[in-house]
């Protein structure tokens, strides 16, 4: 009986732990796909680029925001000569990395 009450919190934290990797392997995913979105626009239209951070620098958002945003254009920016899938591996896993 003294072994039950650490096997349901042992449960209950794996259970817990579980659901927070499945959040941030979809939240990757996302973030990758994103990524490869822009990577192509950027190919395609040259001045996306500069428009997106102009919209980014008149944006209400908080500066954290802002600075996100324009991190994750120049990541994409600086690998719009490699194919689609090695881009959205290396964003999967740099966002794996951060979080």
């Amino acid at each position: 009986m003294k072994f039950v009450t650490p096997l349901v919190l042992v449960a209950t934290l794996s259970f817990a732990a579980s659901a927070q990797a499945q959040g941030t392997e979809e939240l990757c995913h996302r973030s990758a796909e994103n990524i490869v979105r822009m990577k192509q626009l950027m190919k395609i239209d040259p001045l996306f680029l500069p428009s997106a951070l102009e919209d980014n620098s008149k944006s209400k958002s908080k500066q954290v925001v802002k600075d996100l945003v324009r991190e994750r254009l120049f990541y994409a920016y600086n690998r719009k000569d490699m194919p689609d899938k090695d881009v959205w591996q290396l964003a999967f896993i740099d966002c794996l990395a951060k979080y």
